[in-house]
């Protein structure tokens, strides 16, 4: 039997501050000797009731057709945040994800989301507000590392194959991709450790935001520039949903991602084309890096014969 919680999902993510949720517990009568206690208690409850809805949206038999939408109304203008599990495959996921962005106005896309789903509309440049290289340098080096394996474990390759034909593993993801079809997008990141709005005042008492979260800063700050007539909408992947919608609600203290945001937006309504190859050299430093990645291995592997040659 699953140990109650002193609140609701509901409850947590209806505060707005680390005070203001503690606050919400004492309510209930939990009371706590320090803020690290609380923060221990409050992980240890989030990851409960997280791990609950999870459950029961896996055992939900009459799945949504629709991705679900967080709309907001910001400086008067109505904002829908299109959360998607980007890194999950399956035709029939991806169908969803179109169907539901069609019917949208005024769409931006999270950078690289036009070549996961097919969708028209402007890619905003959000790795630019956080570029990091090191996803690149390890995929270049399990590429280079595994390439010998490969030739090595040919008759294994084709075992595996034949295996994973039967498993279907795009199968599995997309059973992990219709669950998110039942969650509140607040919630169905699945990486927190903590309910976002904490995460990010933690951050912001330490003055240095998290990679992904500028770049939540970043979209968020596109979305508020983006002063096209009507609504907006955005798709973009579920982690950056509760973070997006904070920072459109309390702003920000990244004035460099912000202005970065703002400036993109300027050069995106006067010229297209220019807006487009403004990523042109972090594709380029990407590639660049995978290669130095991928010749890690050989280099060491070199160095070791030459040193054992002398």
């Amino acid at each position: 039997m699953t140990e109650l919680t002193p609140l609701t999902l509901d409850e947590i993510l209806s505060t707005n501050s680390i005070d203001e949720l503690r606050g919400t517990y004492v309510d209930a009568g939990v009371k706590f000797k320090s803020e690290k206690k609380f923060l221990r208690q409050l992980g240890k409850d989030w990851k409960q009731l997280c791990k609950l809805e999870k459950k029961i949206a896996s055992q939900n038999e009459n799945i949504p057709e629709t991705i679900p939408i967080v709309e907001i109304n910001v400086d008067g203008v109505k904002c829908r945040l299109l959360g998607v599990g980007h890194a999950l495959t399956g035709e029939h996921y991806k169908n969803i994800i179109r169907q539901t962005a069609w019917d949208e106005k005024n769409v931006v896309l999270e950078q690289g989301m036009r070549d996961f789903v097919s969708l028209g509309g402007p890619e905003m440049k959000d790795h630019l507000a956080a570029p990091g290289y090191t996803k690149y340098y390890v995929k270049g080096l399990i590429m280079g590392m595994g390439l010998p394996l490969y030739f090595l474990s040919k008759p294994l390759v084709s075992i595996g194959k034949r295996v994973s034909k039967r498993l279907d593993p795009s199968r599995l993801l997309e059973g992990l991709a219709i669950t998110t079809l039942s969650l509140d997008p607040m919630i169905s990141g699945g990486f927190r450790e903590l309910p976002a709005h904490v995460e990010i005042e933690l951050q912001e008492r330490e003055e240095r935001y998290e990679k992904r979260v500028r770049r939540s800063i970043y979209m968020a700050e596109f979305l508020k520039a983006w002063d096209v007539e009507g609504e907006r909408s955005t798709v973009i992947g579920l982690g950056h949903v509760p973070e997006i919608v904070y920072f459109l609600h309390n702003g920000n203290k990244d004035e460099k991602s912000s202005e970065l945001a703002r400036e993109h937006v300027k050069i995106l309504k006067k010229d297209r084309e220019r807006y487009r190859n403004l990523d042109e050299m972090y594709m380029i430093k990407g590639a660049l890096t995978i290669a130095a990645g991928f010749a890690t291995p050989y280099a060491i592997g070199f160095s070791f014969n030459m040193m054992n040659g002398m």
